[in-house]
């Protein structure tokens, strides 16, 4: 399966606005979506409910800005202390991040850290923070509202942790850019959560949307002009002559990407 970990939504996203990214998602042929809202996940609920249609998941989950930076937190189940927000100790200024692990732990919940190493206006950047905490159920090594460098400090920094990475958007103009690959099937949250703690999850990017792709009709063999025979017999060769093209061994090119209206951004 193929879902978007991070499509941040909030007090004003409502069915309007949400519908031509559901749209937009099917058409990059994603399975599912992640809207990830405040801390209290009773308002993000209801709107992944009111706006559920079949054939594309929709599951809540908590964006919480700490004091070194954001995390996805997903819980099994949204119990009352996760809807009203109550899982989250209140208190001045943003919550540390520990005590967030430590407290989406304690609801059965996971954490992920979210585009570490991006620069996003108004939001910590948790940069190498991130070795230091403990509890961590993964990263997100692709955002899709962050360039290559950040996802590649990401992507190295998951891989001294030894923990799985993750993908997501970050921002509705970057959907479909980035998900997460699920190597079983995911109906609701326990079942994405068992996913991530089991390490069968790997971040993706993802192609062109599925509507838009050009196909091309079969080409009549009369319309590619007259093609006449080279001197020695052979057919034409598309006008390079005889020299024909070299071989090249093709290798693996480009870095390993694997880990081991109201929208806002990141």
């Amino acid at each position: 399966m193929l879902i978007d970990l991070h499509l941040p939504v909030d007090a004003e996203s409502d069915a309007e606005s949400l519908n031509p990214l559901l749209d937009r998602a099917a058409a990059k042929g994603l399975n599912g979506l992640c809207l990830v809202g405040g801390p209290a996940l009773g308002p993000t609920a209801a709107l992944a409910e009111a706006v559920s249609r079949e054939g594309l998941l929709l599951l809540p989950g908590a964006r919480v800005v700490t004091d070194l930076g954001v995390l996805l937190v997903f819980f099994p189940e949204v119990t009352d202390a996760v809807a009203s927000g109550d899982w989250l100790a209140a208190g001045a200024g943003a919550p540390a991040a520990q005590a967030a692990i430590d407290a989406a732990a304690g609801q059965g919940g996971v954490a992920v850290a979210a585009h570490p190493y991006a620069r996003i206006e108004g939001v910590p950047r948790m940069s190498d923070h991130l070795l230091e905490l403990d509890g961590l159920a993964a990263v997100e090594v692709r955002h899709g509202a962050s360039g290559d460098l950040a996802n590649d400090m990401a992507l190295e920094a998951t891989s001294l942790l030894g923990l799985p990475g993750v993908g997501g958007s970050g921002a509705p103009e970057a959907l479909g850019q980035a998900a997460t690959l699920i190597g079983r099937p995911v109906n609701g949250l326990a079942e994405l959560i068992a996913a991530i703690r089991e390490g069968e999850v790997w971040p993706a990017e993802v192609g062109p949307d599925l509507s838009s792709a050009e196909r091309r009709p079969p080409r009549d063999r009369d319309s590619r002009g007259d093609r006449r025979p080279r001197r020695d017999g052979r057919a034409g060769g598309g006008g390079r002559g005889d020299r024909g093209r070299p071989d090249r061994k093709r290798g693996g090119g480009g870095r390993g990407r694997g880990g081991g209206g109201g929208h806002r951004r990141g």
